[in-house]
């Protein structure tokens, strides 16, 4: 079964993306997204209170007819002296994103950053968040990481989603087995990062000074596969994620109606190319290049 499209918006709220030279999406252009998203048969929606006015514009353009299931996610208040103080602001935070979005409720909330977890009041945390499951304020519940050692300090089975980075480049968590353990726990996965805030679709002469030179040569190899096979970037990176299985949704962040097009033209084709098992070749395992965290 082929993974559902979700449209990241962070885009939306902020300038977002090392390769984003258009800045924040119009509301305007927003709306088009949205329509053309629904129309397209895309399910899901991601956002987050950490994305600007991401949950508010995504209130004023999701029309009362477009049934999206809504993602979004929370981080944990800084200063916080007890866990009731903890949960006090976690209500207003949740209460003000369902008002951003014009929502009574979603379908899914993530914890932003696994840290929270780990925090003294990771208890209070997890608590509250099921909290909201049993008063059917969101239907599922998850947490967003970076790297395999977030997953092994969490346990799976507490949590019905996981958002985790994957694609062409970072195939970290593939070559780990920790889709094979996600998925053995019956927790969804939603795989973000696919374009690496477009590096993997960027020439190589355009890539930031940050990225090593090896990541440079590794990445001109690619293009020249591409080339070579007569294949598009966007092609074998979209070819890749869906090559994998048990994966629920596949987030992608779009700065234009133009660029969002594209995508959609290429994941719904039924032929995408046939050369999956050389994909996997193109795995880079350098942390520094493939993790947004340690790009300056």
């Amino acid at each position: 079964m082929t993974s559902s499209l979700c449209i990241g918006t962070a885009q939306f709220g902020f300038k977002y993306g090392v390769t984003n030279k258009d800045g924040i999406v119009s509301i305007e252009e927003v709306q088009k997204i949205i329509d053309m998203a629904y129309d397209s048969g895309v399910k899901y929606i991601d956002t987050a209170q950490a994305y600007g006015k991401s949950e508010e514009i995504l209130g004023k353009t999701i029309r009362d007819n477009q049934n999206f299931k809504i993602i979004s996610k929370i981080s944990s208040p800084n200063k916080i002296k007890s866990g009731l103080e903890l949960i006090n602001e976690l209500e207003v935070k949740f209460e003000q994103s369902l008002q951003n979005l014009k929502k009574n409720s979603i379908d899914t909330l993530l914890i932003h950053n696994s840290q929270d977890l780990r925090s003294a009041h990771g208890k209070d945390i997890l608590m509250w968040l099921k909290n909201l499951k049993i008063n059917k304020l969101v239907k599922r519940i998850g947490i967003s990481v970076y790297s395999f050692d977030e997953i092994d300090d969490i346990k799976l089975s507490d949590f019905d989603v996981i958002q985790i980075p994957l694609s062409i480049f970072d195939q970290r968590l593939l070559n780990r087995g920790y889709l094979k353990k996600i998925i053995s726990s019956d927790c969804k996965i939603h795989i973000r990062s696919i374009f690496l805030q477009g590096l993997v679709l960027a020439k190589t002469s355009n890539l930031p000074n940050f990225l090593s030179e090896e990541f440079k040569n590794h990445h001109k190899k690619f293009s020249n596969f591409a080339k070579i096979n007569k294949i598009s970037k966007l092609n074998l990176a979209c070819s890749f994620i869906k090559s994998l299985n048990n994966v629920e949704a596949t987030l992608i962040g779009v700065d234009n109606l133009v660029q969002f097009s594209q995508i959609i033209s290429i994941w719904n084709k039924n032929d995408l190319n046939s050369i999956n098992k050389n994909l996997f070749d193109f795995s880079w395992d350098k942390i520094q290049d493939v993790d947004p965290r340690y790009w300056n």
